[in-house]
């Protein structure tokens, strides 16, 4: 699934830092459309987030459901002005509010465009075509809806989050973050579990261990394109080093 902030182009590159420490209770507390989590090797992986509808998303493609090829117009609107009542209606509006539209920004326009060959494309059959392509690799993973702050987070061994960032125009259905707050709780559970987090920037104290530029639609107030950084902080007196 498209979704604007995810990290389908590099999950496999930030996994891979990840999988280094061997991860055994991995919790993924901004865990978005799953994109890193389907990736990691561990005992156990709990992936949570505070929207309804990616949760809801994810525990029904990780459970084979078929989600619908076509998407009209009409319905992506009808969707839009829905009041989720049931699991499948919260996953279902995630698939078109997120899948069917416009760089996967929450139904931030019916998305159009054409293939190479000329021809329109069906966002909602990618879409579909997706879920099937993850399923097999998000078996065994327990996703939850809640706030990364309501989590013990001294179960997990390895920590990885991929937070609103920074003065950017943020993703999914979230309101009103605050980076300072986020930072001050990763400072301190990186006294007993190893923490890694995807920004742009991060405070004195943690060590970039990945970096990668490319044009993800998340936007600086300045409107520029931001290299995306990985960074890690943890329990040991030395910090990880790894080849980017």
């Amino acid at each position: 699934m498209k979704y604007l902030g995810g990290k389908f182009r590099i999950a496999k590159a930030i996994a891979n830092r990840i999988n280094g420490l061997r991860p055994k209770f991995y919790w993924e507390p901004f865990t978005g459309a799953g994109n890193v989590i389907q990736y990691i090797q561990a005992d156990s992986r709990l992936g949570t987030d505070i929207d309804p509808h990616i949760i809801c998303y994810l525990n029904y493609v990780r459970d084979g459901y078929q989600f619908p090829a076509e998407v009209s117009e009409d319905e992506y609107s009808r969707w839009k002005a829905l009041n989720p009542s049931s699991p499948l209606e919260y996953a279902m509006k995630a698939h078109v509010g997120y899948g069917c539209s416009f760089s996967g920004k929450w139904f931030g326009g019916y998305a159009r465009g054409s293939n190479g060959n000329g021809k329109p494309r069906n966002f909602a059959r990618e879409s579909a075509d997706a879920a099937k392509r993850q399923g097999p690799r998000i078996q065994g993973i327990n996703f939850q809806t809640a706030n990364y702050q309501n989590i013990p987070a001294n179960q997990y061994d390895v920590i990885y989050c991929d937070p609103p960032y920074r003065q950017t125009t943020g993703c999914g259905t979230r309101q009103a973050f605050s980076s300072d707050d986020f930072w001050d709780w990763a400072y301190r559970v990186s006294g007993k579990s190893h923490i890694f987090v995807s920004e742009f920037i991060a405070p004195p104290g943690w060590a970039e261990v990945y970096s990668h530029t490319l044009n993800s639609g998340l936007r600086s107030k300045a409107g520029k394109d931001m290299t995306e950084r990985l960074f890690y902080r943890g329990p040991d007196s030395e910090l990880l080093r790894y080849e980017a």
